[in-house]
């Protein structure tokens, strides 16, 4: 390559040998070599003449490369000069700090004369394009681009019709002003960003992972001056702009874009494209306070001094950037949960909002192994554990708020993974009112709280609330007058004048041993923080039946299964119906934002929907829109809840031996407020959707017309049942008396049974034969088309009569409109899981066989579909003769 002998190059280090290297290795190049041993020395040749690139040492005395870096930017000596790091360090902090100083990239000492010429001219022809894009005339905006904008801003100021002075400065906005604007009217920046993208469709990035920024790309002044961020992606190259409605930056990006990759577009958090530039003199501060805190917190908790990561390089600014950052937008998210899930290439960081997952940034995985490790450190987890699964706990303070943070991690396939669930402590107890409860559920409850003896129990699936609503119950308590005592694991709010008790496994403070403890103090009040196994739940009511109130939780469905499960643990019916005063079932379901829903008359599918359910339809109801306040349409969450009193109907009912299922239409019959009216209420309210009432809580429920009040079927009765079915082909040729001693399915033919009647068949055997005309019906609930499809042909070749379901709420609709002699389901699918799914049938006393399909290796899901009545449980990917040979081997003998 010939180089004009024009082209400078300034070499800086204190190192002499590499000074020369450098000066042969591009000298022998034909480029001109100025060399400077200090940065100071560096400076005063910038001050006397322009260079074209410049090679810096990190790690000087006095005044290393970030600082000399700092200086340039400020002194404007060289705003579009490409420097190039050449340092030891070779941490992903390193980039991160290469970027917020300016660098264009960094080489790893030693530098091989291959890799050094192969920089130099690449980065030279940055340092053109830096001039070219400097030198830029900016194009006029197009009228499509100023018709975007003001639609945007004629839905932000539709927000405002309430407020005259507020909407009349969103109109009168210029593009620029947006967030400027934005904050006068109550808008944060961060939902600014996020409805720009929606209105736009393109991708928000709420977080940039600083280790996929695109050095080089464009000067860091240019960036700074007008918050535009390059991230390199495997498959694309990302501007991430905080405004994309300035067309001419946006002009000039995408004019002066390298052209190796797809170039896309996103919008990020202003305040967070800040921050990146900030990150080479960034101090710890909201996630640095907890680590020491984390100390005096809990003796019981403590970290190994012996890691595979170093305490460089989780204290290190990039990854305590990222710390803070993630926490921080999580609270201002309102996020319950955080998320880390490494996967193959890549690790994933998901926000769980208002109930639903949604996906906030990608991660390097050497950058979320060192995040995972920091965390574990303010956790006090041991960070040298990577594979048994730990829990750990850590207060901190973030935005004015105090927060707790439960930190729990397991070992997966690529790495450890790790969920935080994030509690606010600074809140006092909501009322049960509050929480959604009616006002004549709230005095009932709060009524049972002021009893001697009983127990309390309050059931719904995880994330439901449960303990929000039993702390909101227990702040009621005069714990002045009784004593209250708690068994936890963890504890998660202060209770006043409570002595709260928290299982510690480490220390050898088990949960049964803290609960035998607690029960011999001799409390008043005993608050189980969950009813975990046979001996929890026996002890929880043997406590409430000697002269004790017990307030607990059960993950459950509703009010009425939790006598199921109880029984499932061991209880006797007796023993229930004398102990319980009343059970709570309650579900979270997001409410809809009041600022943006729309109201609109009831359509016929609405209507088709409830009517099963009330005979009060509402004439109209809300839909979710979404709106900057609110993002999607919802704003944050509400309670359904049903109070069931243990009055004396209900305590026979349970003595008598009545199946869950009649005890649940008999208490509906005589006119109880369930699950079901507390959701229709909320529709009529607009606080809920008919959708989301429907999938979350009235697919589970029998209609309100089916009332009537079924009696016991006596054991007799059933096992005439069964004789008279097992005659149906009990006399096959070949075939032992004992062959046909299971009820058989709809349709199915007997074992040994032969397809054509005759050569003097007996009477039994045709009926067999008459029955075998009509296929064997399977039902495919799986939310995955390939796998359902596959498996559909598979069984549809072997001649049985096969329907599809794309999740577990379409798969009971399709139960309850025809019989089926089997159903394979999948565990994993939205709405409604294949574990949920089971349980309903369970409850409705549906007693088809159900095989459990899923891809993950969880042993938890296997123990759980089997104590459901699951009667297999295969593992994907399936080979087709095996599935078909289960299938034969469950229908021949059911």
């Amino acid at each position: 390559m010939k180089v004009s002998p024009e082209i400078t190059i300034l070499s800086v280090d204190d190192d002499a040998d590499i000074r020369d290297l450098v000066g042969t290795i591009l000298g022998d190049r034909g480029y001109r070599i100025l060399t400077a041993a200090s940065a100071t020395e560096a400076l005063g040749i910038l001050a006397d003449r322009p260079v074209d690139l410049i090679l810096l040492d990190v790690m000087m005395p006095e005044v290393d490369g970030y600082m000399f870096c700092d200086a340039v930017q400020e002194a404007d000596l060289a705003p579009l000069t490409p420097i190039i790091f050449m340092t030891a360090l070779s941490e992903a902090g390193d980039r991160a700090r290469a970027f917020s100083c300016g660098a264009v990239d960094y080489m790893v000492k030693p530098i091989l004369r291959e890799d050094l010429v192969e920089k130099v001219e690449h980065h030279l022809a940055t340092a053109s394009n830096w001039c070219d894009i400097d030198e830029h005339e900016p194009c006029e905006s197009d009228d499509a681009a100023v018709d975007d904008y003001v639609r945007f801003r004629d839905q932000i100021a539709r927000g405002f019709e309430a407020d005259s002075s507020q909407r009349a400065a969103v109109v009168a906005m210029r593009p620029e002003e947006v967030y400027l604007v934005g904050r006068a009217v109550g808008i944060t920046p961060d939902k600014m960003a996020e409805s720009i993208a929606r209105f736009l469709s393109l991708e928000y990035m709420s977080l940039i992972d600083v280790s996929t920024v695109a050095l080089g790309t464009l000067p860091i002044a240019f960036c700074r001056n007008n918050l535009v961020v390059p991230v390199a992606t495997p498959d694309a190259l990302i501007f991430v702009f905080a405004n994309p409605f300035n067309w001419e930056i946006v002009d000039i990006v995408q004019r002066h874009a390298p052209s190796e990759l797809p170039v896309k577009i996103a919008v990020g958090d202003p305040d967070a494209i800040r921050a990146l530039f900030r990150q080479g003199g960034l101090e710890a501060r909201s996630v640095e306070e907890p680590a020491q805190e984390a100390e005096t917190l809990s003796e019981q908790q403590s970290a190994s001094d012996d890691s595979t990561v170093s305490a460089a390089d989780m204290e290190s600014r990039p990854i305590v950037f990222i710390a803070n950052s993630l926490i921080a937008s999580a609270v201002r998210e309102r996020a319950s949960d955080i998320h880390i899930e490494p996967k193959e290439s890549v690790c994933h960081v998901r926000f769980r909002i208002d109930g639903d997952m949604r996906d906030m940034m990608t991660l390097k995985r050497q950058t979320a192994h060192m995040l995972v490790s920091r965390l574990k450190a303010i956790g006090g987890l041991d960070i040298a554990e990577h594979r048994r699964p730990q829990d750990g706990m850590v207060e901190t303070t973030v935005a004015g708020k105090r927060i707790k943070m439960r930190l729990a991690t397991t070992s997966g396939p690529y790495g450890e993974s790790m969920v935080i669930r994030i509690l606010d402590t600074s809140t006092t107890p909501s009322t049960l009112q509050e929480l959604g409860m009616t006002a004549d559920q709230a005095k009932r409850l709060y009524g049972y709280a002021e009893r001697a003896h009983g127990m309390i129990l309050v059931v719904g699936p995880t994330g439901s609330g449960k303990t929000t609503t039993l702390y909101s119950v227990l702040s009621s308590i005069d714990a002045d007058r009784r004593s209250l005592m708690s068994v936890e694991d963890p504890v998660e709010y202060v209770i006043p004048r409570a002595n709260q008790q928290q299982v510690n496994d480490k220390a050898g403070v088990t949960f049964e041993n803290l609960l035998k403890s607690s029960v011999r103090q001799d409390p008043d009040v005993l608050y189980l923080g969950e009813i975990r196994d046979q001996f929890s739940a026996r002890t929880g009511l043997d406590f409430a039946s000697t002269g004790h109130l017990t307030v607990t939780t059960l993950h459950t469905s509703n009010a009425t299964t939790a006598i199921f499960r109880l029984e499932r643990l061991g209880i006797e019916r007796g023993m229930m119906a004398d102990a319980v005063l009343c059970i709570v079932a309650q579900r979270l379901l997001k409410r809809l934002c009041p600022l943006c829903c729309s109201v609109a008359p009831i359509t016929e599918e609405e209507r088709a929907l409830l009517e099963p359910f009330t005979d009060e339809i509402p004439p109209e109801v809300a839909h979710p829109v979404g709106c900057p306040e609110c993002r999607e349409g919802y704003r944050g969450r509400v309670g359904v809840q049903e109070v069931l009193d243990f009055d004396r109907d209900v305590a026979n009912w349970i003595r008598d031996g009545i199946p869950v299922s009649d005890i649940r239409r008999r208490v509906r019959a005589r006119g109880s407020y369930l699950l079901t009216d507390s959701a229709i209420d909320k529709v009529r309210s607009g606080d809920l959707s008919v959708a989301d009432v429907y999938e979350r809580v009235l697919v589970e429920e029998e209609p309100a017309g089916d009332t009537a009040a079924a009696e016991p079927r006596p054991v007799s009765a059933l096992f005439q049942q069964l004789d008279s079915e097992a005659l149906i082909g009990q006399k096959c040729a070949g075939a032992p008396d004992a062959a046909a001693t299971f009820p058989r399915p709809w349709g199915s033919t007997p074992t040994g049974a032969s397809d054509e009647p005759g050569d003097g068949a007996s009477d039994e055997m045709l009926i067999g034969a008459a029955e075998a005309r009509h296929r064997l019906r399977v039902l495919i609930a799986d939310d995955d088309p390939p796998t359902r499809d596959l498996l559909a042909s598979v069984l549809s070749d072997a001649d049985y009569d096969v329907s599809l379901a794309a999740d577990g709420v379409s798969a009971l609709a399709r139960v309850h409109e025809q019989p089926f002699d089997l159903i394979l389901s999948d565990v994993n699918m939205p709405g409604l899981d294949g574990l949920a799914m089971l349980d309903q049938l369970l409850r409705e006393g549906i007693t088809t066989p159900v095989i459990m399909l899923t891809g993950v290796a969880d042993g938890e899901s296997e123990a759980s579909a089997l104590r459901l009545g699951a009667v297999d449980f295969i593992r994907k990917p399936v080979r087709k003769d095996v599935l078909l040979l289960r299938v034969r081997r469950i229908l021949e003998h059911r």
